[in-house]
Order: C-alpha cells, then structure tokens, then sequence
C-alpha cells in the first residue's frame, strides 16, 4: 500500500513539472511573439507643406485606422522642409507645397524618382475686406498706392513665388513694393492679417476664401496669368522604411484628392512648370 501511494505520488510529482515546463515555454512563446509584434510596427516621419496641414491630418487619421502604421508629421513652409531636410538627412515621406521643390531636392539627392500625384494644387487668390472697400478687383490693382498687403514669403511659399511671377509678368513689381508689405511665412498667416484688419489685402489660398466665404470677400486671379503649383509626394532618400513610405504616398495618390476638394482646394490645375 505504501509503495502504491509512492508510485502515485511520483506520477503527480512529474505530471505538475511538465506543466510547470510547459507554461514555462508558453510564457517565453507569447513574450517572443510580443517582441516581434513590437518590432513590427512602423512610424512613418513625414515632412509636409503647412498649407496642407487640415486635409493632410484628416489623410493620416484615415490612414492610421485602416493600416495602424503610425505618420508623425512636421508641418512647415517650404524654406522649413528644405533646411530640415538638408540639415538631418532623416525622414521617410517628403509632400511640400510644390512640385518645383521636389524637383531641386530630388537632383541634390535627397528625394527618390518616383513622385506621387498631384493631390491638389495651390492656387493664388486676393483676400479683400468683406464688401471690398479698396475696389480690389484684380491683381493688378495691387499696385494702387496707398495699400497695406500681406504676401506670403516669397522664397519659403508657393503662393510667394506665385505672387511675385504675377507682379513681374504684369511689370507691377516696383509698384507693389512701394505699399507697406507685410511678409506671412505662411498662406494661413496671410489669412489672419486680413482677418484682423491688419491689411487692405492678402495673397493667400483659394482653400482660405471658401472656408471664410462668410466674413470675406476675394478677387479672383486670370486663370491665365495666375501660377498654380502641384502637391505631389515623394519617399526621402535616407529612409530605411521605403516599402512603407511608398504604400502611404500610394493611399494618398487615391484618397487625397476628393479630401482635398471638400477642404476647398482646386483638383483639377495644371501644374506650372
């Protein structure tokens, strides 16, 4: 009897370490897969024009619910992107305010051939008090003195650059210059100055005038004079994530420009080369 109760209780004592071993193995399995679940998971940098940001943020939530891949973005002007660019050589998607920058960084190096796009395009228009006290019916009408005008930064914008082509192919540049200039590092600065009061008018986005259709009013630009430029996407050099960047520039080449249009912006621009 007793040599039973022994023999049992060795049974016992085998049966409770294997389970022992195995919960063991199953523990070290589940820890092991976790790491690689972990090491899995991808966050993408992505620097993109400031002008962009309310459509672009709404593209990346999107995003990041139907993949779980992870977008931090910098916003910044073009002048911004650029510097950072050059400066850090990190990132993985490259989306400035204009295809012509995308073009100069890719022959320095720092961008890949491939280009996604166009996602919508920036398109120039003057922002006048709501009734339009100054008569400003036109670009040219900028160079009326007297005036106080807020213009995007001319080196660091798209719709800077946009402005000053105009002046020039209009030969009202001197003219303009001779107003009180106030310089927006960005569209949406331009915006706030004529909002405030702070200026008789401003070069700022088509998007800006129809959400503030309301409190504003604008005088459109000669489609064939105005300077439109492309939103287009490209994966930056130094990633290591170049498959995943190319997937998200692949969502945005599809859903981006329908987000674009409710937003405001013009779909349907040629790209000004």
């Amino acid at each position: 009897m007793i040599k039973r109760k022994g023999f049992i209780f060795a049974l016992l004592l085998t049966f409770t370490m294997m389970t022992v071993a195995a919960c063991g193995s199953n523990n070290s399995s589940s820890s092991d897969h976790e790491n690689e679940k972990v090491d899995e998971d991808i966050t993408l940098q992505a620097l993109i024009g400031a002008g962009l940001a309310q459509p672009m943020d709404e593209l990346i939530e999107m995003y990041e619910e139907q993949t779980g891949v992870k977008v931090e973005v910098n916003y910044n002007n073009n002048a911004g992107l650029v510097g950072q660019l050059e400066m850090s050589k990190q990132g993985d998607v490259f989306i400035p305010g204009s295809q012509r920058v995308i073009d100069s960084m890719k022959e320095a190096g720092h961008v890949e051939d491939d280009v996604f796009g166009p996602l919508a395009f920036h398109t120039p228009i003057i922002l006048v008090a709501k009734d339009n006290p100054k008569n400003i019916v036109s670009i040219e009408d900028l160079a009326q003195s007297g005036l106080t005008i807020a213009i995007p930064n001319r080196e660091g914008t798209p719709l800077g650059q946009s402005a000053y082509e105009m002046f020039e192919e209009l030969g009202i540049t001197e003219l303009v210059e001779k107003n009180e200039i106030i310089t927006a590092q960005t569209g949406s600065e331009a915006v706030m100055a004529i909002m405030s009061g702070e200026v008789d008018a401003a070069i700022s986005e088509l998007a800006a005038f129809q959400k503030n259709r309301e409190k504003l009013d604008a005088a459109q630009i000669d489609p064939d004079l105005n300077v439109l430029h492309a939103f287009m996407g490209t994966v930056i050099s130094y990633s290591e994530q170049k498959e995943a960047a190319t997937e998200f520039l692949q969502f945005l080449e599809k859903e981006a420009p329908a987000v674009f249009q409710y937003h405001g912006y013009n779909i349907k621009g040629e790209i000004h080369q």
